[in-house]
C-alpha cells in the first residue's frame, strides 16, 4: 500500500508531463521533419531542372521565336517585365525589385538581362522560376540564389525564400529583324 501511494504521485507526473509536454514537442518534431523532407526534394528536384536548362547560343539560324522583338531596346524590356510580373502575380509571388543590366552584343545579337529580387514561399518560387524558363519568347535564369527568411516558429505551412536572379534573353538588332 505505501508503495502504491508512493508511485501514484510519480505516474500521474510522469502522465502529465507526457501530455503536456513531450507529446506536443513529438508531434511538432515529426512535422518538421516532415517539412523538411518536403523542401529537400523540392531543392533536388530544382536542382535538376536547373542542370537540364539548356542555354541559348546565339548561332545562325535560331529560329526567329529564339527572339524578343520589339521596335526599341526599352519596349522589350518594357514587354519583358510585363511577362515577369504577370507570372509573379499568377505564382503569389511578391517582386521586390527588378532592374535593368546593361545589353551585351552577342555576334549579331543583343543580349539584355534584368536583375530581378522576389519574395515568397518556396512552393510558390519554383513553378514562378519554371515559367520564366518555359516562355517563349525563351527566358533563361542565371546566378540564382536562394535564401531562407525567418519566419513564425510556429508557422509549418512554407518556407518563405528570398530569390535573386537574373533573366536574360536575346534580342535582333532593328536593321537584322
Amino acid at each position: 500500500m505505501k508503495l502504491l501511494l508512493f508511485l501514484a504521485p510519480i505516474l500521474v507526473t510522469a502522465a502529465l508531463l507526457w501530455s503536456l509536454v513531450l507529446q506536443p514537442f513529438w508531434a511538432r518534431s515529426d512535422a518538421l521533419a516532415a517539412q523538411r523532407d518536403r523542401l529537400l526534394a523540392q531543392r533536388d528536384l530544382a536542382r535538376t531542372q536547373i542542370a537540364n536548362l539548356s542555354a541559348i547560343t546565339p548561332e545562325e539560324g535560331l529560329p526567329e521565336s529564339a527572339f524578343w522583338t520589339a521596335e526599341t531596346p526599352a519596349l522589350t524590356l518594357s514587354r519583358i517585365q510585363s511577362v515577369v510580373s504577370a507570372s509573379a502575380r499568377e505564382n503569389r509571388v511578391t517582386l521586390s525589385s527588378i532592374s535593368t543590366r546593361p545589353a551585351k552584343a552577342v555576334g549579331e545579337y543583343s543580349k539584355f538581362a534584368l536583375a530581378i529580387e522576389a519574395d515568397g514561399l518556396l512552393e510558390d518560387i519554383a513553378p514562378l522560376l519554371a515559367s520564366l524558363e518555359a516562355h517563349d519568347p525563351p527566358l533563361r535564369i542565371e546566378r540564382l540564389q536562394l535564401r531562407t527568411r525567418p519566419t513564425n516558429a510556429t508557422d509549418v505551412a512554407g518556407t518563405t525564400v528570398y530569390a535573386q536572379f537574373e533573366l536574360w534573353g536575346l534580342v535582333r538588332p532593328v536593321d537584322a529583324q
